[in-house]
């Protein structure tokens, strides 16, 4: 099922206590009015909504992001600089594989995916920003990371500290299925927009301090109950495994990987408790063929899922997104039908325990439903294979 680009904007409060989750509802809808913009969930590939979001603001962007490519938001970020906005990004200074390192000389790269204009362009927006008196600045990983494994890997933005996107996409052309720069692929992902005060003002405490670079405890800076509405890394692990464990009937995960034993353990504690869970992955064959070190380590992974009850599908890239080769960055949880997470945790225990991540529970019942939809659309589609034939590259090959 395809998700509106922009859907209702009514949604509930979340807590969270002793494994059980309360809810207060509210209405948005003046706040909807007065933004220009439907709150609640986006599948990617429908439209995200971080350009007008960034073209909105009116006094203030606060981000946090691993990878940013894409030219669209790029031109919002200097439309919001020259109507006078501050503007304070974050930014993960070496992430894995990118071509570009912004925060690095000229000479140190040959530019983003071989394009040393579009490099360039993104490094003139580094001083473009700072020139403005806004912040554009690595994450200091040296002072804000307890382990020597560790990335800026979330990907948020809050505008006029009122509102708040939390995603599981980078801001680059693929993951925001950007046809003018990115023809041929499109990632499966997720964005959730709230105006919920205790979301917005926390994640821009948060980024706000990292800006400043210097050890903090994020407890501290955050408001009361925003810890039960968002998980905010390196403590991703003791919430999404509550979530788990709070599952009475159905379980369906998306993500690129799974490979932390506490989170597997719990997914395989649910499925011999009665529970049914089923869970895709990104091919792993994604990137090409696994090293034969992998392939022992994710069949040990899957025969114990598969020893459980588990159904595990491996997403890959003869799956069309939008007509478009597809490939499954999204990382999802969907308990019960009712309740949901998204964000950007992947399922390592790096990712859980050590990276800066972001995500964000989701009660609305129209949001949970479009989700749930989307994702159990990708688990049936005919096209997903099994773990076996994607360690074959059966299908990515």
């Amino acid at each position: 099922m395809k998700l509106p680009k922009k859907l209702p904007s009514a949604f509930l409060r979340i807590f969270f206590f002793s494994g059980l989750f309360c809810f207060v509802s509210y209405s948005n809808a003046d706040l909807a009015s007065a933004s220009g913009l439907r709150y609640g969930l986006y599948d990617n590939a429908q439209g995200s909504p971080v350009a007008d979001l960034l073209n909105q603001a009116t006094t203030s962007i606060d981000m946090e992001i691993y990878e940013m490519d894409d030219p669209t938001v790029i031109a919002a970020l200097r439309g919001a600089l020259s109507r006078g906005v501050t503007v304070h990004i974050v930014k993960e200074p070496k992430p894995v594989g990118a071509a570009c390192k912004v925060f690095d000389s000229e000479s140190d790269d040959p530019g983003s995916n071989g394009d040393a204009a579009a490099c360039d362009d993104q490094r003139q927006l580094v001083a473009d920003v700072n020139q403005a008196g806004g912040k554009y600045v690595p994450f200091a990983k040296d002072s804000l990371c307890s382990s020597s494994r560790c990335l800026e890997h979330g990907k948020v933005v809050v505008v006029d500290s009122s509102i708040a996107l939390v995603t599981s996409g980078n801001f680059n052309t693929t993951n925001l299925c950007d046809t003018s720069y990115s023809p041929k692929t499109c990632n499966r992902d997720y964005s959730y927009l709230t105006p919920d005060p205790d979301i917005a003002q926390s994640l821009e405490s948060v980024i706000e301090s990292d800006i400043e670079g210097s050890s903090y405890d994020i407890g501290s800076v955050i408001r009361p109950g925003a810890d039960q509405k968002l998980t905010i890394g390196p403590n991703s692990m003791d919430p999404l495994v509550a979530f788990i464990q709070s599952a009475k009937t159905s379980i369906l995960v998306e993500n690129q990987y799974l490979k932390d034993p506490t989170l597997n353990s719990a997914l395989i504690a649910a499925a011999n408790n009665g529970v049914s869970v089923q869970i895709v992955l990104a091919s792993a064959c994604s990137f090409g063929r696994p090293k034969a070190s992998e392939v022992k380590k994710l069949t040990s992974i899957f025969t114990d899922f598969d020893n459980a009850g588990i159904t595990t599908k491996m997403f890959n890239k003869n799956i069309m997104i939008d007509g478009l080769a597809g490939y499954l960055h999204a990382k999802a949880i969907v308990i019960d039908g009712q309740r949901a997470w998204m964000g950007s945790v992947n399922g390592s225990t790096q990712a859980l325990t050590a990276n800066r991540e972001f995500g964000v529970f989701i009660e609305d019942a129209s949001d949970v439903a479009a989700l749930g939809s989307v994702m159990s659309d990708d688990f049936s589609n005919p096209r997903e294979e099994s773990w076996q034939d994607s360690l074959r590259c059966a299908e990515n090959n």
